[in-house]
């Protein structure tokens, strides 16, 4: 009886991976096909990201300096840019700034030692700053509201 049971498992109804069912056939899906083509359809306005202008940096990448058909060498006063261009979109890395704080020390001709003192809240040899933490908690909790004056991390 078990082997029965073991035999009728396939991907759809056990955690086994598709290319285990075998030679079956797929069983014919019980939806019907709509009247619509795939893709965008006839009147959508459609949205896509914008070319920028002026573009904050620029690379070109250079032609391999063989041919992969012949071998030879490629000559190099020839060179053009293609006309065609690609744009990529991307956030700057983001990169914590480190402050160090420290004191002065000084000495009293009597004899008396004398220190700075350190900023209120900074109490630990390293520790997050209020930024970190203002985007900590923003981040935990689950926020993706567009900042406002309301809600602006510092």
């Amino acid at each position: 009886m078990y082997w029965r049971q073991s035999w009728r498992r396939d991907s759809r109804n056990a955690s086994k991976p598709p290319s285990t069912d075998g030679l079956k056939r797929k069983p014919k899906p019980l939806r019907e096909p709509g009247g619509k083509q795939q893709g965008g359809q006839p009147g959508h306005k459609g949205k896509t990201l914008k070319r920028v202008q002026d573009p904050d940096r620029t690379e070109i990448h250079p032609v391999a300096a063989w041919c992969d058909a012949c071998g030879e060498p490629l000559a190099s006063d020839p060179l053009t840019l293609s006309p065609e261009t690609r744009q990529v979109v991307d956030l700057p890395a983001i990169r914590f700034e480190v402050t160090v704080h420290r004191v002065q020390i000084a000495q009293c001709h009597c004899g008396k030692a004398h220190s700075g003192q350190f900023p209120a809240g900074v109490d630990h040899a390293v520790q997050s700053g209020a930024h970190v933490r203002a985007a900590a908690v923003r981040f935990y909790s689950g926020d993706t509201s567009k900042p406002s004056a309301g809600n602006r991390v510092y």
